[in-house]
């Protein structure tokens, strides 16, 4: 996008250019780039995003130069922008890169808190605008060219890392005992990340082991518990990790049958109400 009114996006080029006069918009260049991340669920937890663009080629003096990039807050249209229609921008910059000393590299802008923005439909994604915010004022302008996604090769990209949850725990132990007894129970979750984790324990009986933790991924964690009363109960358990995102439910029935103090009263009840009768 290059003043006053020369479309862009049609070429190959990326380029970025500071102006000539500080009073005036002379010679600058800047670029507009936007990706399609609607494939990413609202919600998801964004661990990195990172912009690629290779630099290929410069004009005097670039090495050092600090390059901005801009969150656009209005849309535009790569066909149809000029700089006379070019969109707004934040005035602060998401991020910046240092131009290095030689061309034939990737340099790489950190726009993490954006793209969360984008996915949590905070902020709408119109992209960002590459540009040299640091006057120049002399002749000789450094100028720095990236390939654009027309060259074919080394094209810009977009690197998203996200979070993923842990696996649903897997539950075991004794599905049958006798109530009044204590029985111990493993939960074992592993995270994909291998991020830490904690565990919410739900026993079916009213009483919970709240987010106890944090565990390694993959470690053996052993809770005991005691069934006060006859009756089948569901365990389920849940793990999360350090963002916070919960696997899926996993659950085990097990069966507390009458204890056997209380079934010793129930026999010696019915001798004294049944004398004559015997038991084998």
């Amino acid at each position: 996008m290059r003043y006053p009114d020369d479309p862009h996006g049609l070429g190959v080029i990326l380029a970025v250019r500071n102006k000539y006069d500080g009073g005036s918009d002379d010679w600058e260049l800047d670029s507009l780039i936007r990706f399609d991340i609607s494939e990413i669920i609202p919600g998801t937890v964004i661990i990195s995003a990172e912009l690629y663009l290779y630099y290929y080629d410069n004009y005097f003096n670039t090495a050092g130069r600090e390059l901005n990039l801009h969150r656009i807050t209005s849309d535009w249209d790569e066909d149809t922008v000029t700089w006379n229609t070019r969109p707004s921008i934040a005035p602060e910059a998401t991020s910046f890169a240092t131009v290095p000393d030689f061309t034939g590299v990737w340099m790489t802008w950190t726009v993490t808190d954006d793209v969360q923005d984008f996915v949590d439909e905070e902020k709408t994604n119109y992209g960002w605008q590459l540009m040299d915010d640091e006057y120049w004022g002399a002749v000789n302008i450094p100028h720095m060219k990236f390939h654009s996604k027309e060259y074919g090769d080394f094209i810009p990209y977009l690197e998203v890392i996200t979070n993923e949850p842990p696996d649903a725990p897997t539950i075991t132990g004794e599905i049958e005992g006798t109530a009044g007894e204590e029985y111990s129970y493993p939960f074992v979750s592993t995270d994909p990340e291998e991020q830490d984790i904690k565990f919410y324990i739900d026993w079916g009986d009213g009483q919970t082991e709240d987010w106890i933790g944090p565990y390694n991924s993959a470690d053996i964690v052993t809770k005991s518990h005691t069934w006060d009363e006859e009756g089948t109960y569901t365990i389920r358990a849940k793990a999360r990790d350090i963002f916070e995102t919960e696997s899926d439910w996993a659950y085990l029935e097990v069966t507390m049958p009458v204890n056997q103090q209380t079934q010793d009263s129930l026999i010696l009840r019915f001798l004294d109400r049944f004398p004559n009768v015997s038991l084998y």
